[in-house]
């Protein structure tokens, strides 16, 4: 099985309670729909765009009922001052019964063996000790934070690392899930 190699960088996002958190600055968009305000704060997204810079993400992977809302153009569009051309993949899963089923079928669908991963949450869904993943989880009424994007940005390649190695004796295989998405 490949090894992550550090080029090939994967961020699984939320959105809700990481680019937006409960004292709301200077929003960088705000919609209501489907009687719920979809909102992201400039600053949120100037960290994600550092975040995503220093940590050289080449995929991402939307793990956020945004999904559920908004077209994958339009998600592209309201992301693109941080995200520029990479690639956003936002799949809905017609085998989850709730929201964080969904999610974690999501998650753990989306991640590839020869991918660095790291995935950008506000709940912990206890599946940290995947290969090569580097699970995140921000305090929802904060959002993602300047200590946040030091702290990833200084232990990524070392958790990348440490995976790696104890991959060497155990390699943690994936489940197996369907993945005819609808």
């Amino acid at each position: 099985m490949p090894k992550p190699h550090k080029a090939d960088r994967h961020l699984i996002l939320d959105i809700d309670g990481v680019l937006n958190s409960d004292q709301p600055g200077d929003l960088a968009f705000s919609e209501s729909r489907d009687n719920h305000v979809f909102r992201i704060e400039s600053s949120k997204l100037l960290l994600l765009k550092e975040l995503v810079e220093k940590v050289n993400i080449k995929r991402v992977t939307l793990c956020s009922n945004w999904r559920h809302h908004f077209s994958e153009e339009e998600i592209r569009s309201i992301l693109a001052s941080a995200l520029g051309n990479i690639p956003i993949q936002s799949q809905k899963n017609r085998y989850a019964d709730d929201a964080a089923d969904d999610k974690y079928f999501l998650i753990a669908t989306s991640i590839r063996n020869d991918e660095a991963t790291l995935v950008l949450e506000d709940f912990d869904f206890g599946i940290s000790r995947v290969y090569g993943l580097l699970y995140y989880c921000v305090e929802s009424s904060k959002g993602l934070t300047q200590e946040h994007v030091e702290t990833i940005v200084s232990t990524f390649d070392t958790r990348i690392d440490l995976n790696i190695l104890a991959a060497d004796s155990e390699i943690l295989p994936l489940p197996d899930f369907p993945t005819d998405f609808k």
